[in-house]
């Protein structure tokens, strides 16, 4: 059976190829554009940010790789013309589009669903598969056009099977599996594009440490390193290969996850005097507890409205920890405190941990 983790690519895998990648200017997207330059692909990085798309654009030139191209596309913006634009001038550049890698995405916030901003979940949703989706129709006739095609989804744990508080996060990943299987099904033996989704793991990226702000990031792989299942799939090793899920890393086992009571020591070790931040320093407190506090409400609980300073600009900090103890009221059972369910969960549930 065919494992992208096992395949080891040549140096030039993807010689000829012209792969696009969203959310090229950074974290994975950046790691998998420059490999596939490595690999003498013909990268489209695809993203929001010029100086960072200008940067990768540079990075690959300096090494004498194939010529990379430039698609500003802000996903959570862009109208039809704008996807047409892009499409139209793939098809005008290369004739054809050989690999897609959909990477862009939007973490959202860590709530319970009754907690849940609206205008946040549509935001969520909107990139991560209505953007996906819409980039995927206006590219399918540049993808036709190729011999040997692959579209890659990013998928994360928490997209196959619910985990409390990853809210429309979550959400968007079940979709995005579904929207993989659907076009790989209608794709399959009528054109010679194959649809899979791969699920990165484990990453030291920006969005790992939105989700997860007490862990030690500098523990976790970098993106360059995980870039050789992406390589697989997007080049000739996964030919014939379709409708599948894959992980880039070893799933992790329940005792493997980050949990709660370390992740608060590690906080207070970091963290140790509240009272005393100024502004700047109370900014990224509230940065690094966000996630936390809109999600379980277990980190905040160590913080006490007595131990906020007295500063206009705590005034953000100390809501949140309000509405962290009353989602704890909220979300008590039969007397117990927050992290008695918290543990049952952990208990019965194993699973890899999120991206």
């Amino acid at each position: 059976m065919f494992d992208p983790r096992n395949h080891t690519a040549g140096p030039a895998e993807l010689a000829g190829r012209v792969i696009a990648i969203t959310g090229a200017g950074s974290g994975l997207g950046r790691a998998v554009a420059l490999a596939c330059a490595r690999h003498q692909a013909s990268v489209i990085v695809v993203g929001r940010n010029a100086p960072a798309l200008e940067a990768v654009h540079a990075e690959i030139a300096a090494a004498g790789q194939p010529e990379a191209s430039i698609a500003l596309l802000d996903l959570e913006k862009a109208v039809a013309r704008d996807y047409e634009a892009l499409a139209h001038a793939v098809l005008e550049r290369y004739g054809r589009l050989d690999g897609l890698l959909h990477n862009a995405g939007l973490l959202g916030t860590l709530t319970p669903i009754d907690h849940y901003d609206v205008p946040t979940w549509c935001r969520v949703l909107h990139v991560n598969l209505t953007a996906a989706f819409v980039l995927t129709q206006v590219l399918l006739p540049a993808l036709k056009k190729s011999a040997d095609a692959s579209l890659v989804f990013t998928a994360s744990s928490v997209g196959r099977r619910g985990r409390a508080y990853w809210g429309a996060y979550a959400v968007s990943k079940f979709a995005v599996e579904g929207l993989a299987q659907v076009l790989a099904a209608e794709l399959e033996n009528v054109s010679h594009v194959r649809v899979n989704t791969l699920n990165p793991g484990r990453a030291r990226t920006a969005m790992r440490r939105q989700a997860y702000p007490a862990e030690d990031l500098e523990s976790l792989p970098p993106p360059d390193s995980l870039t050789g299942p992406y390589i697989a799939l997007l080049g000739p090793a996964s030919r014939g290969v379709t409708g599948q899920a894959f992980d880039a890393q070893r799933p992790l086992a329940l005792e493997e996850l980050p949990h709660l009571p370390a992740a608060r020591a590690a906080h207070r070790e970091r963290v140790p005097a509240i009272g005393g931040l100024p502004a700047a320093g109370l900014a990224a407190l509230d940065r690094e507890l966000r996630p936390a506090v809109e999600g379980s409400a277990a980190d905040a609980l160590q913080l006490r409205r007595a131990e906020l300073p007295s500063h206009p600009h705590a005034e953000f900090a100390r809501e949140r920890v309000n509405r962290a103890l009353q989602m704890q009221r909220q979300l008590a059972v039969r007397g117990h405190e927050l992290e008695a369910p918290i543990r049952t969960r952990h208990r019965t549930h194993r699973d890899e941990a999120p991206t």
